[in-house]
């Protein structure tokens, strides 16, 4: 019988029931059993070291361990997460996840929302160029990005709008709607979670998010808090 993990559990620990970044690739396959697919990363790997567990529905579970013995876990993610859409997704022959009501066009409020986490430690990044916002929480990243595919998504002078929204004030949740969820990260320590900060990249903490898509004013403390940038 597959082991069954809750997403909510994921979002607040980075664990899908006994699968959890702290494996290496021995115990994974304890407890995952073979990969249905897999990749070498190097022309030097002796056997491959990149191993895939498909979902349906275009999700699929991948995890990359390290070129070393004993090949500790780099990071695993959900793959085509938009693809979960269903209430309960199955991984390979071992593991099962419960959506607890989520799902793959979940929004980054709702899943916010929830409180799952204390959302004064959940840290928001946002780059205008591209529209992704990337949400972490511990060792836990989320990617959202842009559908390609939406007839509304915004021109440059709008993004420029929405970059001076992201964090102060409620025009920004006009652009959730237009959010996929490309990818879902567990990392083992959370410093290797944060995303790479990029030029003109906007931060926010989950707290102030929120507030700013109620109407709520950040404080004039907001925009010089530490680790926030507003260029």
């Amino acid at each position: 019988m597959p082991h069954l993990a809750s997403f909510r559990d994921f979002l607040k620990t980075g664990n899908l029931g006994p699968l959890t970044p702290a494996l290496d690739l021995r115990a994974t396959s304890d407890v995952l059993g073979p990969p249905g697919d897999w990749a070498y990363i190097s022309n030097e790997d002796v056997f491959p070291l990149y191993w895939m567990y498909e979902g349906g529905l275009g999700c699929r579970l991948e995890i990359n361990f390290e070129p070393s013995p004993p090949h500790a876990m780099q990071w695993f993610q959900i793959d085509g997460a938009e693809g979960l859409r269903q209430d309960v997704h199955v991984f390979g022959d071992q593991l099962a996840l419960a959506m607890d009501g989520f799902h793959g066009r979940s929004r980054p409020s709702e899943l916010l929302s929830s409180r799952v986490r204390e959302n004064e430690t959940v840290l928001l990044q946002f780059d205008p160029k591209d529209m992704m916002l990337v949400v972490s929480a511990g060792t836990v990243q989320i990617i959202f990005e842009m559908d390609s595919g939406d007839e509304d998504i915004p021109d440059a002078e709008r993004r420029a709008m929405l970059a001076d929204a992201f964090g102060t004030n409620r025009c920004f949740a006009e652009i959730e709607r237009h959010y996929r969820m490309p990818g879902l990260y567990a990392f083992p320590r959370r410093e290797a979670a944060p995303w790479p900060e990029r030029p003109g990249q906007l931060s926010c903490a989950g707290d102030r998010y929120l507030a700013s898509l109620e109407g709520e004013a950040p404080s004039p403390a907001f925009l010089s808090e530490p680790g926030i940038s507003t260029t």
